[in-house]
């Protein structure tokens, strides 16, 4: 079974223990965490952290104390060092320096890592799993807080909408990523949750799609159907240079992607237009309507 966030606060260990005691779970997926882009991350750094390191500490002990015999952790690649410029793997991790602008959050994420080593050497099936830059539906689309892709969507639909010639977009474009849809994502962890007697304690998901920022905004403009011109303004942060996990382990186990990056773009910009776009369009119409007395619904 699935759980969201109305299940429980898990910065409150008394919540999670209740949650555990209910649900009485074999194995845990534990992906929960409070994101967001370069900007989120700056301005909220100590709430990401404090939030994270919470809710990391509470499902951990709770889980422990629980007896919970598998735990996958959805771990983060700000977590690894920002001065690697090739594939990064196990090796990488806590070998190097933390992009500073999502320090905060990248030593909360590190620390659930940290603990995943731990218990792994301490004879329990527990997991870290790092995956690359996700996305798709149920995204995040919040203008402060989303991550790139999500940010790019929202920008380049309203771009679109006003009929803007141009739009200025952050950094240089330079920055190289990979992007893992959400759908790929599932089924890795899933195939990894099978195997995690026999598997290492930290396992990269990345996928095929790596581009830079430009390249990508470039796919996003054309699945929105933007055809305005895009700016970088360099005065903004570009983040971490190259962010490029290896992911043989899951690969050596069989898993592949399956959603090419114009397939899931495309997938996650008709969520947002069922879900984002129709219902505030839906919210303005009924606030027009109670302003001027009629139905509301």
């Amino acid at each position: 079974m699935a759980v969201g966030s109305e299940a429980a606060d898990l910065r409150d260990s008394v919540q999670v223990e209740r949650l555990i005691r209910e649900t009485n779970p074999r194995v845990v997926i534990h992906a929960a965490g409070r994101v967001g882009g370069i900007e989120a991350n700056t301005r909220f750094g100590f709430e990401f952290g404090l939030d994270n390191a919470f809710i990391t500490a509470n499902v951990l002990r709770v889980a422990e104390q629980a007896g919970v015999e598998h735990l996958i952790y959805l771990g983060s690649g700000c977590c690894y060092p920002s001065d690697r410029c090739y594939k990064m793997g196990r090796a990488d991790l806590f070998a190097g320096p933390i992009e500073e602008s999502s320090r905060a959050y990248a030593l909360a994420k590190s620390l659930g890592i940290e603990l995943m080593v731990r218990a792994r050497a301490e004879g329990r099936a527990w997991s870290a799993v790092i995956p690359a830059n996700l996305y798709g539906p149920k995204d995040n689309f919040s203008p402060e807080r989303s991550h790139v892709v999500a940010a790019l969507i929202r920008r380049l639909h309203e771009a679109k909408e006003t009929g803007a010639e141009e739009i200025a977009l952050w950094g240089t474009g330079r920055p190289l990523r990979q992007f893992l849809h959400s759908a790929d994502l599932g089924s890795a962890v899933a195939l990894i949750s099978g195997h995690l007697e026999g598997i290492q304690d930290v396992v990269n998901v990345a996928g095929d799609a790596d581009c830079s920022i430009a390249d990508l905004a470039g796919a996003v403009s054309r699945v929105v159907g933007y055809e305005g011109r895009l700016l970088w303004d360099t005065s903004r942060p570009d983040g971490q240079a190259v962010k490029l996990l290896d992911d043989t382990t899951v690969r050596v186990l069989g898993w592949q992607p399956a959603v090419s990056l114009e397939d899931g773009l495309a997938d996650a910009y008709r969520w947002f237009l069922r879900n984002v776009v129709a219902k505030a369009a839906e919210t303005s119409a009924a606030e027009v309507n109670a302003r001027r007395g009629g139905p509301v619904a």
